[in-house]
């Protein structure tokens, strides 16, 4: 492949898509502004039922400008890794591989055998130069792999004829390949240990909102709604009480909001690395594999 024509290819894709982006997002502004100042009109002159009939249209096609908006966010955002992937391709033939910042530096063990001696980690190392993993326990079990030679159990000569037909037959699967890269790029806190995510799933749930208050969280937004709505449509419901339900909404949202915050702050900053691993899961499901071993992955991916 010609990575530097596919480069260039990336980028108009990448100046296509920012213009597409752009319109949207003025196009959704303009939705909104148009739609609840036309509607707020048509209702000063008591044309109440056209005035909501506008603002509901507009509603509608401000909810479809943002699916349309999210779907060309989360494409740029793919073009975007592609390209810091396919320079990086570039850069590990140019010699700037020594320029990338994951270098494994924490790594480092000055008491391992050899590691330290043949560069295995640190700046200008073989780390730095064939590393392409992004999550937490994937630097570390490619890390495994160099200090340790975990790559092959016992020398197994049949192990390594396993594996180096894993590798010929992904060099043909250069997408698939790029889309698991891009999926752990995505992932802000990939490097983060998951140890905390998963303290959390083992124990009980006894924080979250429950009884009497959980039915609170659903009933009073529609009411709210609802109140709103009536006082448009009819003069027999006071202003007031839609303000009531939402301060009443407010103080529910205090109390609870200390309690559930203190629980979720270790755990939140996972939720867009969940999303990646969910992307990588998929991508390896979805593939044919002709590899014995990398089939083998595939199934125990489906069995969990």
């Amino acid at each position: 492949m010609d990575f530097f024509m596919y480069l260039e290819k990336l980028k108009k894709l990448e100046v296509d898509q920012t213009k597409k982006y752009s319109i949207i997002s003025n196009l959704r502004l303009m939705v909104f502004l148009l739609g609840t100042g036309f509607g707020l009109y048509l209702g000063s002159f008591n044309l109440n039922w056209i005035g909501i009939a506008f603002i509901f249209s507009s509603c509608i096609i401000f909810i479809i400008l943002i699916t349309m908006h999210n779907s060309v966010q989360n494409e740029l955002s793919k073009t975007r890794c592609r390209i810091q992937i396919i320079h990086e391709y570039i850069h590990r033939a140019d010699g700037r591989w020594m320029y990338f910042q994951d270098a494994g530096e924490d790594f480092i063990d000055h008491d391992h055998p050899y590691s330290s001696d043949l560069d295995v980690f640190g700046k200008k190392s073989l780390y730095q130069w064939i590393n392409t993993s992004n999550t937490y326990m994937g630097r570390r079990i490619f890390k495994d792999m160099l200090e340790e030679g975990t790559m092959f159990s016992n020398n197994d000569l049949n192990e390594v004829y396993k594996k180096q037909g894993v590798v010929r037959e992904l060099t043909r699967k250069f997408d698939f390949m790029q889309e698991i890269q891009i999926e752990g790029r995505r992932c802000p806190a990939s490097t983060k240990n998951p140890e905390e995510l998963l303290n959390y799933a083992e124990k009980e749930d006894s924080w979250k909102i429950k009884g009497i208050w959980s039915g609170f969280l659903f009933v009073f937004p529609s009411l709210t709604i609802l109140s709103i709505l009536l006082i448009g449509l009819t003069n027999l419901i006071n202003a007031y009480l839609p303000m009531g339900f939402f301060l009443f909404q407010l103080v529910i949202i205090s109390l609870f909001n200390k309690k559930i915050g203190k629980k979720l702050a270790g755990i939140s900053s996972f939720q867009e690395s969940l999303k990646g691993f969910e992307g990588q899961i998929k991508q390896i499901e979805g593939q044919v594999f002709e590899n014995e071993l990398l089939k083998e992955i595939q199934d125990k991916l489906r069995i969990s």
